[in-house]
């Protein structure tokens, strides 16, 4: 799946915060949602995932970065 990837980074980052999947309520992300889209079953909406990753006071920039491989997106290959 193409986005895989996508909940996978995602889930690291919300339990090395030690976040609960219940925070998200509060920007109207069910558990059920953030559950599917961390295991690969759906797609959140990019507005919901940009709001998702400030709640965890994580920059778009930086959630590009670790789903690259910890690697700047301008870098040119050899």
């Amino acid at each position: 799946m193409v986005y895989k990837k996508f909940g996978y980074v995602f889930r690291q980052i919300r339990e090395q915060k030690h976040i609960p999947l219940s925070d998200f309520s509060s920007i109207g992300i069910s558990k059920t949602t953030l559950s599917r889209f961390e295991h690969a079953e759906t797609m959140m909406n990019f507005e919901k995932v940009v709001q998702a990753l400030q709640l965890m006071g994580i920059g778009l920039e930086e959630y590009e970065y670790l789903l690259n491989d910890y690697a700047p997106l301008n870098q040119k290959p050899f």
